[in-house]
């Protein structure tokens, strides 16, 4: 399955990137982004490319690897956290870079990396984008957690209102036999959910568990706070989010810098897909972009 950037056009916009600048891309996913914003960099630019996930880390550098070695002066592919930006940049010896891009999305072959991030198929419970640098497994949340905990989960990270009865019935389904595949977890869902128009019954369910086996929420708090030690001055920075909670924390994050005399927003609303590409890529319409530059 391809994996389509979204907003192309518009992040190039925003970042505005010019010959030489140091661009970070923190969640590389399948190199869309990164390999349209490259040749902006010129020759004397520099590249550092991070994602969570080893294997799109390693696609990524089979790919593309002989390319960034031709076109630009320094590059760097690493298998990180986003969220450890501030870090990674100083054990690489590196400056405060021009660009930053965070795509909020999961990337299209992690749909088909057979770790239970689709209801579409019978996988194992896993959803971690890594499997080397994190311990928390989907199935260990279903069937250790207590009742209230994964209510909670469930409502918070996928705003599903029958978050209580499904959790209910997880925990009643568990005692009976561990509840191990995205497949048995769809089935009970559906037992208190049926099915209205596009939206499938458990896909806020699956959201949920995704954002948090791998914190998603914590690791962009993370990140918004420490914006000022990864940006430099006159530096931008965009996020793509996919949900109203991620959005509304970039934009509350990006408010709190601009209060604070630290950043200009450049959004003052966010940008959504055209209609044509929501039509050329479905999945673009969720998406919401929203830059500032800093100060």
């Amino acid at each position: 399955m391809k994996h389509i950037p979204v907003l192309k056009d518009e992040v190039k916009k925003f970042l505005n990137l010019k010959n030489g600048d140091f661009l970070i891309d923190g969640t590389l996913d399948g190199g869309g982004h990164a390999m349209s914003l490259i040749n902006e960099l010129g020759p004397e630019g520099i590249f550092l490319g991070v994602d969570l996930d080893e294997s799109l880390v390693n696609k990524f550098k089979i790919e593309f690897g002989d390319y960034l070695k031709k076109h630009l002066k320094k590059f760097f592919i690493i298998n990180e956290n986003y969220a450890n930006l501030e870090n990674i940049l100083k054990r690489n010896n590196l400056p405060k870079a021009q660009g930053l891009l965070i795509d909020l999305g999961f990337s299209m072959w992690q749909i088909d990396s057979g770790r239970g991030f689709t209801f579409l198929k019978n996988e194992i419970l896993d959803m971690r984008y890594s499997q080397k640098l994190n311990n928390v497994v989907a199935m260990g949340v279903i069937n250790k957690l207590s009742e209230n905990e994964l209510a909670e989960i469930f409502y918070k990270y996928g705003g599903e209102r029958k978050s209580r009865q499904i959790a209910k019935l997880i925990v009643r389904e568990r005692k009976i036999k561990p509840i191990e595949t995205t497949g048995e977890l769809v089935r009970i869902i559906e037992m208190v959910k049926r099915r209205r128009g596009k939206s499938h019954p458990a896909t806020k369910i699956f959201q949920a568990l995704r954002i948090f086996v791998n914190s998603e929420i914590e690791n962009l708090t993370k990140i918004l706070n420490s914006l000022d030690k990864v940006v430099d001055s006159d530096g931008r920075a965009v996020f793509i989010t996919f949900h109203s909670l991620e959005d509304k924390i970039v934009k509350n994050g990006f408010k709190k810098m601009a209060e604070k005399g630290i950043a200009e927003i450049l959004t003052k609303k966010p940008i959504t897909p055209t209609r044509d590409e929501v039509l050329n890529n479905p999945r673009s319409r969720s998406a919401k972009l929203r830059a500032l530059k800093m100060l």
